[in-house]
């Protein structure tokens, strides 16, 4: 009896060992290969595993694709993170487009130039915001994209193409990390004016709450009030009015808002303009 209680207890006691070994050891695996970083020659050979060619058409492919393991391991295999496809554009603002974050993350990681203007004249950021990507967005800002970085193509920034998105949290969201609200376009415009001309009741209403100037003048000296009146955009020159916009200012060819509602066919417009005039002459 003492005997197979003995052996009884050497055996649990061996399995005890062996579990806590198997243990340890899958641990030491872990971390082992959490630390692990293939050579670049390993990143290919595990590429041609996934019968992949280390190219650029096959690496634009799987960003296009939103494959954020499969670029790393492009990165890791040499490739140029600036890669571009058949029509200039850029790897980050391929993902950009698709709206593959994580592989956005790993491009910039990787070396992407955050704040190449290669999306078509315009910046990954700026791309982003004028799709009203709120994560792609704060990703960018996060890998160092530049705020209020301004578009070869037409002087715009990122807070122009959030109003043309419409989105009025993402364009508040943008407001918190620095971006200037008066900022100006290559003609003079703010993002005010964009919204204005859009008619994003939403988005003027945002801006006019950060601070926006709300009689602003472009290069022609044109205003928010004088945009949306001519677009015949009624809840907007409701809303200007009603925030301080001066009916009476004219622009460079001596015209107002009145002249540019009636301009545009919009009588209803012009009236309420000349009502809010005369208030205060």
């Amino acid at each position: 009896m003492r005997l197979a209680h003995t052996s009884r207890s050497l055996c649990a006691s061996l399995l005890r060992l062996a579990v806590a070994t198997a243990l340890a050891l899958s641990m030491m695996a872990c971390v082992d290969r959490a630390r692990f970083k293939p050579s670049p020659e390993t990143a290919r050979r595990e590429l041609a595993l996934r019968g992949l060619e280390f190219n650029e058409r096959e690496f634009i492919l799987t960003v296009r694709d939103g494959k954020p393991g499969l670029v790393k391991l492009f990165l890791i295999a040499g490739m140029d993170p600036n890669a571009r496809d058949e029509r200039g554009e850029a790897a980050l603002c391929i993902a950009v487009r698709e709206g593959s974050v994580e592989v956005a993350r790993a491009l910039i990681k990787g070396g992407s130039d955050v704040n190449g203007p290669n999306c078509k004249g315009v910046t990954p950021l700026m791309l982003a915001a004028r799709d009203g990507k709120r994560k792609m967005v704060e990703a960018l800002l996060d890998g160092g994209a530049a705020v209020n970085a301004h578009a070869p193509v037409n002087g715009a920034t990122a807070l122009m193409y959030a109003s043309w998105s419409g989105d009025d949290e993402l364009l508040k969201f943008l407001l918190e990390r620095g971006a200037q609200v008066d900022a100006r376009d290559g003609d003079g415009l703010t993002a005010l004016q964009w919204a204005a001309s859009l008619g994003n009741a939403r988005v003027v209403e945002a801006l006019l709450d950060e601070g926006a100037d709300v009689n602003a003048q472009n290069a022609v000296r044109g205003t928010a009030l004088m945009i949306a009146a001519a677009k015949g955009h009624a809840h907007v020159v409701e809303l200007l009015l009603e925030r301080g916009a001066d009916p009476r200012l004219r622009d460079w060819r001596g015209k107002d808002a009145i002249w540019w509602a009636t301009q545009g066919g919009h009588g209803e417009i012009a009236r309420a303009i000349r009502r809010a005039a005369k208030m205060r002459d």
